[in-house]
């Protein structure tokens, strides 16, 4: 998660005292969530996520875990498939 909202923050060349003042909190604080020294919120994690320009999930959410979520959904599709 951590390593994903770093990333996310330097493909749109922010550094973290301009996310933090676009998000509304301080620098120490962004920098803390960034390095996962402390944990956010969910109404900063939608803000950062906006200021990002990303979805939380594709942020926040364990990469193996969006894996499971894609491959449960290629199941559904081939059952779907199946029941016609």
């Amino acid at each position: 998660m951590l390593i994903k909202l770093r990333e996310a923050r330097l493909e749109q060349n922010l550094s973290q005292k301009k996310i933090s003042e676009l998000v509304g909190i301080s620098e120490s604080y962004y920098c803390q969530l960034e390095t996962g020294v402390r944990r956010m919120s969910l109404p900063i994690a939608k803000k950062i996520a906006v200021v990002l320009g990303r979805s939380m999930d594709v942020l926040f959410m364990p990469a193996d875990f969006a894996k499971c979520r894609e491959d449960d959904s290629r199941q559904a599709d081939r059952s779907n498939l199946n029941a016609r």
